[in-house]
């Protein structure tokens, strides 16, 4: 008993000591995909479509069957065996249903990786955001302890009798607003980290941190070269074309029905009465048939299959232009992080050394507590705009790396 306690104060002594298991980006997204349902279901579509096409194959090989009888009257009686085999040289499809059976596995491969794609760039967005959540409450605890140091000053200074009252009342509103914002903030974090615990296939009671990434990298082609591997690389595409594919086999298939049905086969057979052995006596046929009128259902079925492929042509184009909209959006959205990026990092800069400027006159009575307050609230917003914008465009990286499949 002893024992045990003893191990169970060494590993709470461990967690207080190391603190939550702290996650990479990378570990998050393995633990989504492997405990993933929707893509497990994946994978079992995958395998019941390798397990048609096998399926299909079976119908290459012959048919085998044997039997025996016994049969007797007035004393005596008879045996008999018989063993046939017979093979489809030919039948409508036969050969096709293979071609169709391989493609429909190769689409459902296709569905899954697109899957593992979504969950991936869900699971960057989750973590891009907590990292957010993040710096926004760096910040506004740095602001938050500059406003608690501002106005333990401005108390001072009305003990002095150089400050008002109403100095004092403005600097524990500003520092009130501030520690709103930061507990708002700190919600959003909780509530974002439940989020990618469930990602993970974890409980979102489940305590965790995440390793913090360089947010100055990034890691995509430019748009010349993200518009050659577009179609070359997108799994959506890529699943349709496929489709698309589905549909020529099976129209091929519904014009080879007009075809006739063609087959082979052996028999042979032996009998024994009482003590007598009959030779045994084999026989061959060969066969052939065809559907001389079914009520125009083959033509139908050829008109339907006709239309289901014009239908996947048209969507196939129409989703090339809608994958080269979205991949336009996505680099004009970057684009527009960038010019927003450096802009705010000028604001940040002026609205520093403003801040500083007008503390100093507000320390000497030439600025008021407003424009202090006005000033410091610039420098949090420059400061908040900053780290949203750079997170931003982690995420349009993330959403440019989804749609070419890198």
């Amino acid at each position: 008993m002893k024992k045990q306690c003893m191990t169970i104060l060494l590993l709470i002594a461990t967690v207080s000591l190391f603190g939550a298991e702290k996650l990479t980006l990378e570990q998050c997204i393995q633990a989504a995909i492997k405990n993933n349902k929707s893509l497990q279901q994946g994978s079992f579509s995958v395998q019941q479509t390798a397990l048609g096409t096998k399926s299909a194959y079976a119908s290459l090989y012959p048919s085998a069957s044997a039997s025996a009888s016994e049969s007797g009257g007035n004393g005596s009686s008879k045996l008999g065996a018989n063993a046939g085999i017979n093979q489809s040289l030919y039948s409508p499809g036969l050969y096709s249903e293979i071609k169709l059976a391989k493609n429909k596995t190769d689409v459902a491969k296709l569905d899954k990786e697109e899957l593992e794609a979504e969950i991936r760039a869900s699971v960057e967005t989750a973590y891009y955001n907590i990292l957010t959540y993040q710096g926004l409450i760096n910040v506004y605890r740095e602001n938050l302890t500059a406003a608690a140091e501002n106005l333990q000053l401005i108390r001072t200074m009305y003990k002095l009798g150089t400050r008002t009252e109403s100095d004092v009342l403005k600097a524990e509103v500003q520092k009130g607003e501030i520690e709103n914002t930061l507990i708002n903030q700190e919600h959003e974090l909780i509530s974002e980290k439940r989020s990618l615990a469930v990602l993970m296939g974890d409980s979102p009671e489940q305590e965790f941190e995440i390793v913090d990434i360089d947010v100055e990298q990034m890691n995509i082609p430019d748009l010349t070269k993200a518009k050659n591997l577009l179609l070359k690389n997108s799994l959506e595409y890529q699943s349709l074309q496929k489709s698309l594919k589905n549909e020529q086999i099976s129209l091929k298939i519904a014009k080879e029905a007009y075809l006739p049905n063609i087959s082979a086969g052996y028999n042979y057979s032996k009998d024994w009465t009482g003590a007598t052995t009959t030779d045994g006596y084999g026989s061959w046929s060969i066969s052939a048939s065809i559907g001389i009128f079914d009520g125009f259902s083959k033509k139908q079925n050829v008109q339907k299959s006709k239309l289901s492929l014009k239908s996947a042509e048209v969507g196939l184009q129409a989703k090339e232009q809608e994958l080269l909209s979205t991949l336009l959006n996505y680099y004009s959205d970057l684009d527009n992080k960038n010019r927003i990026i450096d802009l705010q990092e000028k604001t940040l800069e002026s609205a520093r050394k403003n801040y500083e400027l007008v503390t100093r006159q507000y320390e000497l009575g030439m600025a008021t507590m407003l424009e202090q307050t006005t000033a410091q609230v610039s420098v949090l917003q420059a400061q908040s705009n900053l780290v949203k914008a750079k997170y931003s465009r982690k995420i349009v990286e993330s959403q440019i790396r989804q749609l070419l499949a890198l």
